[in-house]
């Protein structure tokens, strides 16, 4: 339903100047779809036919996906709030991505620190500058057995 302060959904509520006139006055449901990966604006449909944007009622609020909204309300229910309050829904996403923003960072300086450092045992450590690199027909020792195989008539 459109209310008197816009579409909510999610939790998250939506307003443009379209629903003006709808707004409270609207006494069957309005067809809403929305893109999972991007909640920041739903598209209403109208008597006619056609599609509006609506964004977010407060439009300095950042895009989220669906997942990003479950994680962080599954999040708060853990935490024993039985309502989900729009304001503290955003804070966890903001949380959430500084985490994982984190963690990408922290990896990316570990595998860095692990391509500087020199490998033991590597192919580059058993010969030297001088001597010439070993052809694949060396490094094999022992002779490839083939699989016993069943034939079938």
């Amino acid at each position: 339903m459109i209310r008197r302060d816009g579409i909510r959904l999610f939790n998250i509520h939506y307003w443009s100047n379209v629903l003006t006139p709808l707004a409270g006055r609207s006494e069957k449901p309005a067809l809403v779809k929305y893109d999972p990966r991007d909640l920041s604006r739903v598209y209403l449909r109208d008597d006619d036919g056609e599609y509006w944007e609506i964004p977010y009622r407060d439009l300095r609020l950042p895009p989220i996906s669906l997942w990003e909204h479950q994680v962080a309300t599954k999040q708060l229910r853990a935490e024993g709030r039985r309502s989900v309050d729009e304001r503290v829904l955003f804070e966890i996403v903001e949380q959430q991505r500084d985490l994982a923003e984190g963690a990408r960072k922290s990896t990316r300086a570990r595998r860095a620190a692990e391509r500087r450092r020199p490998s033991s045992g590597s192919l580059g450590d058993s010969f030297t500058s001088e001597q010439n690199p070993p052809t694949p027909g060396a490094l094999q020792r022992e002779p490839v057995q083939p699989f016993e195989v069943e034939e079938w008539d």
